[in-house]
């Protein structure tokens, strides 16, 4: 990625100096200048690939983070409302107990 524009800068002055195609010295007659093109423009899909990829996956680790957060409230809204159900639960469990207490203290009161 880094030789990539250095290899470019190269070939736009060969490409200058040498001329395109008027004469057996052009740049697209001679051989190594055709492969040299060829290798830049593999070395430039390589870069735009590497990025696209980069920015996918930032993309995708914003949406991700958002949904997570989303998740997370939700999360905490659900044991929010399993401690209130739960404290409900108990405080009536509780107060059942205390009604059974109190019977069996009232009978065992009046038999003695």
């Amino acid at each position: 990625m880094l030789f990539t524009p250095l290899y470019t800068v190269e070939m736009i002055l060969k490409m200058r100096g040498f001329g395109l195609w008027r004469n057996e010295q052009s740049y697209f007659i001679d051989n190594w200048c055709r492969f040299d093109l060829l290798i830049v423009i593999a070395s430039w899909i390589d870069v735009t690939l590497m990025v696209s990829t980069v920015l996918s996956g930032l993309l995708l680790n914003a949406h991700v983070n958002e949904r997570e957060g989303a998740t997370s409230k939700n999360v905490q809204k659900r044991e929010r409302a399993r401690r209130e159900d739960g404290l409900n639960y108990t405080r009536t469990h509780a107060h059942a107990h205390v009604q059974t207490l109190r019977r069996k203290i009232h009978t065992n009161s009046e038999a003695c």
